[in-house]
């Protein structure tokens, strides 16, 4: 076979593969704009229960503020080139969303791609589309500020490093942000933790949460704002990350209060 026809074939694979990828992603963004969460969740739901259904890696959705919540989304899904089914490849996908009474008042649609930093290949996420309501999202900073008396802290939304735990992995090891906490305790730092309750990402609230009880049992008093605050996260819905042991999983917010309640 010539150089030629070699180059061709090469050609009319990635475009098969760039095609497959684009109906795919544009079938993803025509859901979200229009704005209807309930809609794309079904979708996604529809998904998983399909048998060509994508791999997932991440189905969080839970609350930030009274109304609105944060959804984080990633998936592998496996596609084969409609004119040519031999052609197949997998793609990462991820979807991040704010919702406010189910309406999305904010997305981003991104896919996985790997770029060559020095001598290794780095992956990261490329942005395919996305979606802001500047009113609404300044009503969500607005409402996040009236409860926690701080501003949002938009580099910890979509935040999936922090993990709810102890004694993780099979050497039984504490997360950093576990062992932050437990000096902090120890040390009646009550300024540090509060500060944790005040946080946007909802583990390292669940942390603070843990933390300000513990000085309340040993007689550190909270005033009626850190109360109130501590009640909020207490009464929170959806998911956060957890580990212990060697499990690594989700769990309910509910569920990791409860249990914070019983020790």
């Amino acid at each position: 076979m010539s150089v030629k026809k070699i180059f061709a074939l090469i050609l009319l694979f990635s475009f098969g593969i760039n095609a497959c990828f684009a109906q795919f992603s544009t079938k993803i963004k025509e859901i979200l704009d229009r704005k209807n969460f309930s809609e794309f969740e079904n979708f996604y739901k529809n998904e998983l229960l399909n048998e060509s259904s994508p791999r997932i890696y991440t189905f969080m959705l839970r609350d930030i503020t009274h109304h609105t919540q944060e959804g984080i989304f990633v998936f592998e899904k496996y596609e084969t080139d409609p004119k040519n089914p031999s052609i197949a490849s997998v793609t990462t996908y991820r979807v991040r969303l704010l919702t406010y009474q189910q309406n999305i008042i904010f997305y981003e649609l991104s896919k996985k791609l790997n770029k060559r930093i020095g001598g290794n290949w780095e992956p990261y996420y490329d942005i395919i589309a996305h979606y802001k309501n500047y009113t609404a999202y300044r009503e969500f900073q607005h409402d996040f500020k009236n409860i926690f008396q701080t501003n949002l802290n938009e580099k910890e939304l979509f935040e999936l490093r922090y993990i709810y735990g102890e004694k993780c992995s099979i050497v039984g090891i504490d997360p950093i942000e576990k062992t932050k906490m437990k000096a902090w305790v120890k040390k009646g730092n009550k300024t540090k933790i509060r500060n944790w309750l005040t946080a946007t990402n909802t583990e390292k609230q669940l942390y603070a949460f843990e933390g300000l009880l513990q000085l309340k049992k040993a007689g550190i008093s909270l005033t009626k704002q850190e109360e109130k605050m501590m009640n909020f996260v207490a009464n929170k819905n959806g998911m956060v990350q957890t580990c212990a042991g060697c499990s690594y999983t989700t769990e309910g917010i509910q569920e990791v209060i409860h249990r914070i309640q019983s020790e």
